[in-house]
């Protein structure tokens, strides 16, 4: 396991840990969206979190970009000024992001999902590397909102020095076009997403290219197959 997981494996929370955040901003952020019943029905009995089959509760909205959205609400802030920040309008958002053909599509829901946590700039030097490990193996998956459900249910992976700061996980499942040209110029789909390093005033989300000279610099969080579901 890379020195980098041992860092943060303290700071997973069990899945019963995880529910009782996904609780509170069901209350605080997101108007109750998830009814009680949804809650009670996942299964939240499960062992001490492993980082490469890590457990985690991910609440899928109406779609990407809701998804995103919800989770700006709790920890992402789309205001810090970088060029090639995530697009922070749903407009936008739809026009430049769109989910990788290998990840997992979700009905709107939870679901209890399991993660491998550990791959990085030392698994894969480029993200087409990555892109077809996954590819070959059986059952693993480009991780999408998977990643913004770990990242905002962990508040102290959030915090200075920890994964977000140390590793800046991307987010592989995304897949986004140049935003630094107009609309009618970006025609390929050949960037992708990152968490950038600024801890104080919010996270954000940048959008970074995946082929040419562009190698990996953070985690690649995976997903494996066979997500269970709280049914709506």
């Amino acid at each position: 396991m890379p020195p980098e997981t041992l860092h943060y494996q303290d700071q997973l929370l069990s899945t019963a840990e995880q529910l009782d955040v996904l609780r509170q901003y069901n209350q605080t952020h997101w108007e109750g969206h998830f009814s009680e019943d949804e809650l009670k029905a996942l299964d939240v009995s499960y062992e001490y979190p492993d980082p490469t089959n890590m457990p985690v509760i991910h609440a899928e909205f109406e779609s990407t970009w809701h998804t995103y959205d919800a989770w700006s609400r709790v920890y992402i802030n789309s205001e810090i000024s970088h060029l090639n920040t995530l697009p922070g309008s749903q407009r936008d958002f739809d026009s430049y992001v769109q989910l990788h053909d290998q990840t997992v599509q979700y009905e709107p829901g939870l679901h209890i999902v399991r993660m491998d946590l550990t791959r990085n700039r030392d698994t894969y030097r480029t993200m087409p590397e990555a892109y077809k490990d996954v590819e070959e193996t059986p059952g693993l998956f480009l991780a999408h909102g998977e990643v913004l459900s770990l990242v905002g249910l962990h508040r102290a992976l959030r915090k200075a020095g920890s994964y977000v700061q140390r590793e800046t996980p991307y987010i592989p499942g995304y897949q986004a076009r140049n935003v630094f040209v107009p609309d009618a110029y970006a025609k390929n789909w050949d960037w992708t997403v990152r968490f950038n390093d600024h801890v104080n005033g919010g996270l954000g989300l940048n959008v970074l290219p995946t082929k040419g000279t562009a190698t990996i610099n953070g985690a690649v969080p995976l997903v494996h197959g066979n997500p269970e579901k709280s049914e709506r």
